[in-house]
């Protein structure tokens, strides 16, 4: 209400119909963090009423529980304004975005307000999707888990990164080609008492699954030998009793996950991923007695919303997700070196890769090593490279490709760049 009060004057000056609705079961009050939600409605809000010359804008809250008094909170902020282009759909979450179109030029760039959005989500342990059609108007879905008051005072915060208070005990297959999304994976997974199996590429999966039984799959899309997608419709070709398929990619449009789940996973999740998205699939995936049954109580975590300065340019080493592996590894230095030589090791690979791919013209070569790079970058908080390889990823989307000389330098020095930061951080300057 108190939102509807403050914006409705706002909306009625620009002649802007403004509208909120609640489901009938809505619940009247749940434990969260205010500050964070109001923080991302509000931004959400203030675009639509940017980009929304005429007609109206809808919020509507949304909720479904759970057994264990878990609330997963739906908040829709629809408008009838210009909206997006699929050529800029993948890229409004990031810093500094623009819509490059005559009608929104006029308007300042809404990346920052989106991507500190995104980071609140992902820090609640929630999640922001949206749906566009340009000219027609726009939809976000912002989302997260609360509490009921009868749950206690529990904050529903992100989880402690560490697991120490969860323990699901099962089993679970991974499938994954790169060795450095399989340790992140495994430490998270074995945090929480999960025995985890890795299977480097699609076939790997059939064979094993065949010899062992297992709770949970995760699937990586994209593998050498057989992908994500071919390996679980040969999975379910195979066995009638297969347990939840759940892919992962760093492809993270809601397309692309309405598509991997319509081609016969169970659910997706993107890179990055992080614990809390990790135990909140194993609650909803895994059978009941291998689930959570105690109480979680977490204490509240900082997000980190860059400020002016900071935002003025993206990192090439993301501390807070360094911060998180940090917890995860229980501040191991030779565990978290261990991590990090790893990566340099596979992206100096795919580096290299990327320009053979750029001096042949190789459109496969480099649209699959970017692709990688960019997952990979993800896992480890490289932001840069994350980056750049995220800009080239959207562009071998919608079938350009850059080989230029300039490009695969500006590539290679951000990496170099990088690759200085992490051997001077944890020592390893004689790896290379």
């Amino acid at each position: 209400s108190k939102i509807e009060e403050q914006y409705q004057q706002t909306f009625a000056h620009k002649l802007l119909d403004f509208q909120i609705s609640r489901e009938d079961n809505f619940p009247e009050r749940f434990i969260a963090d205010k500050q964070k939600i109001n923080q991302v409605v509000k931004n959400l809000l203030s675009n639509a009423l940017k980009f929304t010359p005429e007609g109206s804008v809808r919020v509507a809250f949304r909720h479904r529980s759970t057994a264990d008094s878990t609330y997963y909170i739906s908040i829709t902020v629809a408008d009838t304004g210009i909206g997006i282009k699929k050529e800029n759909a993948e890229k409004i979450f990031e810093l500094f975005t623009q819509q490059e179109n005559n009608d929104s030029r006029k308007f300042s760039g809404l990346g920052i307000g989106l991507y500190i959005c995104s980071r609140i989500a992902d820090f609640l342990d929630g999640k922001i999707e949206f749906e566009s059609t340009p000219g027609q108007g726009s939809s976000f879905t912002f989302s997260f888990p609360a509490k009921s008051p009868e749950a206690g005072r529990s904050l529903v915060e992100k989880p402690d990164h560490k697991g120490k208070d969860y323990h699901f005990n099962a089993n679970i297959l991974y499938a994954e080609d790169k060795e450095v999304n399989q340790k992140v994976l495994s430490i998270i997974l074995k945090n929480v008492g999960c025995r985890v199996d890795i299977a480097r590429n699609g076939q790997e999966a059939l064979d094993m699954v065949e010899k062992s039984g297992y709770d949970l799959i995760l699937m990586d899309i994209q593998m050498p030998v057989m992908d994500g997608i071919t390996a679980t419709k040969e999975l379910k070709k195979r066995h009638k009793d297969l347990p939840p398929v759940i892919g992962i990619s760093a492809n993270a449009m809601r397309a692309d996950a309405q598509g991997y789940i319509a081609q016969g996973l169970d659910d997706y999740i993107a890179k990055p991923v992080s614990p809390g998205m990790i135990y909140a699939l194993l609650q909803e995936w895994l059978p009941e007695d291998k689930k959570y049954h105690g109480q979680k109580t977490t204490d509240e975590q900082i997000i980190m919303i860059p400020d002016k300065d900071e935002a003025k340019k993206i990192c090439n080493l993301n501390e807070s997700m360094l911060k998180n592996l940090k917890e995860q590894t229980q501040d191991n230095q030779e565990v978290l070196k261990d991590l990090y030589i790893t990566f340099l090791s596979e992206a100096d690979v795919l580096i290299d890769t990327i320009k053979d791919a750029a001096r042949t013209q190789n459109k496969t070569l480099m649209k699959e090593s970017v692709h990688a790079l960019k997952g990979l970058s993800a896992t480890v908080g490289a932001d840069k490279i994350y980056h750049i390889s995220s800009q080239w990823n959207r562009n071998h989307t919608n079938g350009v490709f850059d080989f230029s000389e300039a490009s695969v330098k500006t590539l290679q020095t951000n990496y170099e760049k990088l690759k200085k930061i992490i051997c001077t951080r944890f020592d390893c300057k004689n790896y290379f």
